[in-house]
């Protein structure tokens, strides 16, 4: 989008230098306080060209005009999918871990965060590699994601990778029951290893959420609340809760 914005501006250049032109040579033909002592250069040839080329510049600025507001609510629509899907990935990180929290007499499962944080950072991946600028400057979007990649995208990369400790914690809180003499263990959210990283985990996804619920806010108002996100924002916390019905028995039951 960059590469668009600048041929924009180029080409504007280019248009009103020979505008400029055409009209200096229009008002020779008619005043003539130029006279050119050559037989080959005269001001109907000097007109046709700057003119034909105005003209030419000026089509080409408009269809560059037209691909430029076409690739922005491309490049809009895609970023507010990308931080729309990053937003359900932490939110089920979070419900995750706090359904897990809340009843402590369940069993960990194995890999229970990996799938969503492995989907995450996907969308962080694809997020570095779309690049957003306007005509008029530095943009509400813009500015938005020039917050978030310089102060939260790293640590949120972080926080993802680090997501992979409950496993490791789960696999510590085994190797200690089999210490103690306890064969086939339970790994529950109590167990200690397993709750100190939850623990963890659960106060760090909090703010990592309100930041990414942060710049799909700022991007729906730069777009006159195209998406609709407070909306689709609440919609989508009322459909993933902490409740066990969002396990296996929950969806076996609704298709039964």
């Amino acid at each position: 989008m960059g590469t668009i914005v600048k041929s924009i501006k180029i080409l504007i250049g280019i248009v009103v230098l020979f505008l400029v032109l055409t009209y200096a040579v229009s008002l020779n033909m008619e005043i003539g306080f130029v006279r050119f002592g050559s037989s080959i250069i005269s001001n109907a040839f000097l007109f046709t060209v700057f003119s034909g080329v105005f003209a030419s510049a000026l089509v080409v600025f408009m269809c560059e005009l037209y691909k430029y507001h076409d690739t922005k609510k491309r490049m809009e629509n895609s970023l507010y999918m990308q931080f729309a899907f990053l937003y359900g990935q932490l939110l089920i990180i979070r419900n995750n871990i706090g359904r897990v929290l809340q009843d402590s007499t369940e069993q960990l499962p194995n890999n229970m965060l990996q799938l969503p944080a492995s989907n995450a950072a996907i969308s962080l991946n694809n997020l570095k590699g779309l690049e957003f600028c306007t005509l008029k400057g530095k943009s509400l979007i813009e500015r938005s994601l020039q917050v978030f990649i310089t102060d939260d995208m790293f640590r949120l990369e972080s926080f993802l990778i680090d997501c992979n400790m409950l496993d490791m914690a789960i696999c510590e809180d085994k190797i200690q029951c089999l210490q103690e003499g306890i064969h086939n263990p339970v790994i529950t959210a109590a167990s200690e290893n397993s709750h100190a990283v939850l623990s963890v985990l659960n106060k760090r996804v909090e703010v990592y959420i309100n930041e990414v619920d942060s710049v799909l806010i700022d991007i729906d108002n730069a777009c006159a609340n195209r998406f609709s996100w407070t909306k689709y924002r609440n919609a989508m916390s009322q459909t993933i809760t902490f409740s066990k019905s969002n396990g296996v028995d929950g969806f076996i039951a609704r298709y039964n």
